[in-house]
């Protein structure tokens, strides 16, 4: 009787330890999951965050190169320019990019509208193709270099026209 049960103290012991191994398998499976899941959020968190910081400045781009079309169309006559408020008012200089918050590489581009001859947009080479000197597209280009090394953009392409 004795041997009997050491025989079945043994054998029971042998399980708990299984159960042991399989519940701490279970539990690593479920832990791993659980922190890649976590982990990708907080990725997808920081990619919104820093896909909204790049859209609001080229949102303020376009504000500003709307607001100095509103007040002097003629400040308008440059390629590449970048933008500058310190003076409380919105200033159009000349250059090809400014670098915003150490992050940020912002593009003001400006580039001529050519028109048929119904008045609609053209390629300049299309035939009958003529410039308009009143409308201008511009192109606003956001970029970064996002947390884990890939570099993104946003981009605003638009058409302005001297309306006064």
């Amino acid at each position: 009787m004795k041997n009997y049960l050491i025989k079945k103290i043994i054998k029971q012991s042998g399980q708990s330890i299984l159960e042991i191994i399989v519940a701490l398998a279970i539990f690593s499976l479920v832990s791993a999951s659980l922190s890649s899941l976590i982990m990708g959020s907080f990725l997808t968190l920081n990619r919104s965050i820093e896909f909204a910081q790049a859209s609001g400045f080229a949102d303020e781009g376009s504000e500003a190169i709307k607001n100095v079309r509103d007040r002097n169309w003629e400040e308008l006559n440059l390629n590449e320019v970048v933008i500058d408020s310190s003076t409380g008012r919105w200033i159009i200089n000349s250059g090809p990019n400014e670098l915003i918050q150490n992050k940020y590489l912002r593009t003001i581009n400006f580039f001529p509208v050519f028109r048929d001859a119904d008045g609609r947009l053209a390629a300049s080479s299309a035939p009958f193709a003529s410039l308009d000197a009143g409308s201008k597209k511009v192109r606003i280009k956001v970029e970064w270099n996002t947390s884990n090394g890939i570099t993104d953009y946003v981009e605003r392409n638009f058409y302005i026209t001297n309306w006064k």
